[in-house]
């Protein structure tokens, strides 16, 4: 897919699935301690939290920032490896001019390569209650009155079902907006999920191929929930010549715009 499209607003959906062959080789980083919270890279007041050492993140870690915006700045990277990361937070931006941000891929023992799994969550609040963070309007609407607690979140508490609808899932400003690499390439790659309420642009390549012949292409997943997305560098999900290609699916509630190649060539 090459030539630039442009899609209407309205809820949209494009999955790529196509048949080729394309290896991608990146090479491990030195080992470094590894974090497993928000805190233990920004100070709990820091607002954008600036991003500009490398750091490994431990298997599971949720580096949950609450409403605050996150910025990678040059020097600035994380580490997935092999396991899992979930990185919450207000708004989302690199600046890196095109240098890897996030790599996620680890060895196997006794040879080989996999890939680790990314979640980022750019998320809003709801309309009626801005201290409730949310990435969708179901994230507001909490169902019926069950007496004295909300269905959909028993720690809401309620008098009438009007205390659980809490409105929309707002965030002009709860953007995404990725400049820099993210990868999840190995033999067995890995998956990279990208969610925001707001905007979502990505200007950075995101690649979850497998380098090995037998290896099937990973998973590539972008939402905007209110907004528009924009793809302006190459997104690529390809398996190894005798395998399958993995999958890239984009959604948006505005505008989706495809100005770079999407593959999942097998």
């Amino acid at each position: 897919m090459t030539a630039a499209s442009r899609i209407p607003p309205g809820l949209t959906r494009l999955a790529f699935v196509v048949i080729a062959t394309a290896f991608w080789l990146f090479a491990a980083a030195p080992a470094r301690a590894q974090v497993s919270s928000a805190d233990e890279i920004c100070s709990p007041s820091a607002d954008p939290c600036v991003i500009s050492q490398a750091f490994d993140v431990a298997d599971g870690a949720v580096l949950d920032f609450g409403l605050r915006a996150v910025e990678i700045r040059p020097g600035g990277s994380l580490t997935v490896g092999d396991g899992a990361m979930t990185l919450r937070c207000g708004r989302f931006s690199t600046f890196v001019g095109g240098t890897q941000v996030i790599n996620a891929r680890g060895a196997i023992p006794g040879g080989g390569t996999i890939g680790g799994s990314v979640s980022i969550e750019v998320r809003g609040t709801c309309s009626l209650a801005p201290s409730r963070l949310c990435l969708r309007d179901s994230g507001c609407q909490l169902g019926a009155c069950l007496g004295t607690f909300c269905r959909n979140d028993p720690t809401v508490g309620c008098a009438s079902d009007f205390d659980c609808d809490l409105g929309q899932c707002e965030g002009s400003s709860a953007t995404f907006d990725l400049d820099g690499k993210v990868r999840a390439s190995a033999d067995e790659p890995g998956s990279v999920l990208i969610a925001a309420v707001g905007d979502v642009t990505v200007a950075g390549s995101i690649t979850v191929s497998s380098t090995n012949i037998d290896g099937d292409g990973g998973d590539i997943d972008i939402e905007s929930t209110s907004g528009s997305v924009a793809i302006d560098a190459k997104l690529m999900a390809d398996g190894g010549g005798n395998s399958g290609g993995g999958a890239v699916t984009l959604t948006a509630a505005g505008d989706l715009t495809v100005n770079a190649d999407v593959t999942s060539n097998g």
